[in-house]
């Protein structure tokens, strides 16, 4: 194990148990299991068999009858080693502006043109205004060369924010 990273055993029923207590408990009464699940996933970090595990029942929470605040939570875990496996989830939340940016930021981090396929078919779903605006920062941020044309074509549209948007992306990706 990494430097000042204990050996810590990984108990699969015990991970379950804490992702069901946040997705079902009071928000306020939540936080010693945020916190818990929080030190599995760093102790994991290294392991990404157990890291897939647990992104595959962090599922749940990121679901359409979970609470904001949960959301936001397994947002901010699965930023931190999130796979394809997550992707769809995640595309769900990009067409609710109170997601929309927590989903865009786990996205963000995810390898793979799949989830430049999912930006772009959002960015053709979002009207101007501040989701439109993350999601060509997000294609900007992850480089993607596959959104060069589009980002083209909003950079000498009439929407000023999107245009500026775009431009600063079209500069990432050049």
């Amino acid at each position: 194990t990494p430097k000042g990273k204990p050996q810590v055993t990984f108990d699969l029923d015990a991970v379950q148990k804490l992702i069901d207590k946040i997705g079902d408990a009071n928000w306020d009464q939540s936080h010693a299991a945020l916190a818990a699940l929080e030190q599995i996933i760093y102790n994991q970090s290294d392991n990404l068999e157990n890291l897939k595990q647990i992104e595959s029942m962090i599922q749940p929470l990121i679901a359409p009858e979970s609470s904001l605040q949960v959301k936001d939570f397994a947002c901010k875990q699965l930023s931190l080693f999130a796979t394809e496996l997550s992707v769809p989830a995640l595309a769900r939340l990009l067409n609710d502006s109170r997601t929309e940016p927590m989903a865009r930021n786990v996205l963000e981090h995810i390898p793979g043109s799949l989830v430049d396929s999912v930006l772009l078919v959002q960015l053709e779903k979002t009207q101007p205004g501040p989701d439109r605006v993350g999601v060509i920062t997000s294609l900007g941020n992850r480089r993607s060369s596959i959104s060069v044309e589009q980002l083209s074509q909003i950079a000498i549209g009439f929407d000023k924010s999107s245009a500026l948007a775009a431009i600063a992306a079209l500069g990432k990706i050049a």
